[in-house]
């Protein structure tokens, strides 16, 4: 696993180059296709450079534990292996299949089903709901259309939710 994830920051670095001498020849389309590429592998190149440091601060760890065998530097290779461990499954999760539509924005329509009142206002607490979400992902939310209900929330209300992998 771990030359899968050397051979993506290989492959990162190698874009990054070829960003910098697509800048100076201005090919547009190639240029934004490769700022993509590099876009998507910017997190699980960064999390594996982490996993990385963290393993060369275990091994220094390991070193001076067997010297000096200290219990605050014990508990600091443990720690140091549990972050690992994380990054770890963190990493494997962020070099899952990208699904096609992946960077495709979302078109969310709620409508209060049977209920009346309390169904519109179901209504509204979920896109109340949603829209908190996309606020906190930096994904802007556009009204299309809305049916207001009568004493709050909606009849029907339909979204357009826009940003980085929405």
């Amino acid at each position: 696993m771990e030359d899968k994830w050397a051979q993506l920051e290989e492959k990162y670095e190698e874009l990054e180059g070829q960003l910098a001498q697509l800048q100076i020849s201005r090919d547009v389309p190639e240029l934004r296709r490769v700022s993509r590429m590099k876009a998507r592998l910017e997190k699980p190149v960064a999390l594996y450079r982490e996993w990385k440091r963290l393993g060369r601060e275990i091994e220094e760890a390991r070193t001076l534990l067997e010297e000096e065998h200290d219990e605050e530097l014990a508990q600091e290779v443990n720690s140091f292996q549990e972050k690992r461990a994380a990054l770890e499954e963190e990493l494997t999760l962020a070099l899952l299949p990208r699904d096609e539509n992946d960077d495709k924005d979302v078109i969310i329509e709620i409508r209060a089903g049977a209920g009346g009142d309390e169904a519109s206002l179901f209504a509204g607490d979920l896109l109340r709901m949603y829209s908190r979400y996309a606020d906190s992902k930096r994904w802007k939310v556009e009204m299309i259309s809305a049916s207001e209900g009568e004493i709050g929330g909606y009849k029907e209300v339909i979204a357009s939710v826009q940003g980085d992998e929405a």
